[in-house]
């Protein structure tokens, strides 16, 4: 099947192992460019990025702690430069640990919340600041959330979810000095 992949670049986070190698060979046989990310997981990112250059596809293993802004900014850096413009992110890394959770303390979660929610905030924010830089042809205002407003996600890629609000912040900028106070505005 075809599923129209072929010479995009996708940045699998966590694909060192399991699921996310997974995912990346899976983006690979659809003849996409695979960045491979890891901590720890090494050989296991740079073997499966080895196998899908046999298949004929750019790939490579790019590590970073995801914790970290500068890690994650040199990676997302590396990969567009060496792989083109990423066009999927796939935010499949956390970090886990082999307890019961009732012998767990609130300590044991840093390293949790910090990979699963920090790490995964900082990469799609350098991602999709790419995106959008790609997509929009002015830079994007600074976000004011609205009243009663809520950040949403979509199923699709970021950047179009974000063009479209970034032109409405722009329109709306634009015509605020015609109109009076109005009722807030929902959402469609």
């Amino acid at each position: 099947m075809d599923l129209g992949l072929s010479d995009t670049v996708v940045l699998v986070t966590g694909a060192g192992q399991g699921l996310g190698r997974a995912i990346g060979l899976a983006f690979a046989a659809e003849r996409a460019h695979v960045a491979f990310h890891y901590h720890s997981s090494g050989d296991g990112a740079e073997s499966a990025a080895k196998e899908v250059r046999a298949l004929g596809v750019k790939s490579l293993a790019v590590r970073a702690d995801l914790r970290v802004e500068s890690e994650v900014a040199a990676a997302v850096e590396r990969v567009e430069r060496e792989l083109g413009p990423i066009g999927v992110l796939v935010n499949n890394a956390a970090a886990t640990q082999r307890k019961l959770f009732l012998e767990t303390t609130p300590a044991d979660w840093a390293a949790q919340v910090d990979v699963t929610v920090k790490g995964t905030l900082l990469i799609t924010h350098a991602v999709v600041g790419l995106m959008a830089s790609r997509v929009c042809s002015s830079p994007p205002p600074r976000a004011r959330p609205r009243s009663g407003s809520r950040n949403r996600s979509r199923a699709s890629s970021p950047a179009p979810a974000f063009a479209p609000t970034a032109s409405r912040s722009r329109s709306s900028r634009r015509s605020a000095s015609t109109r009076t106070r109005a009722a807030p505005r929902t959402n469609p």
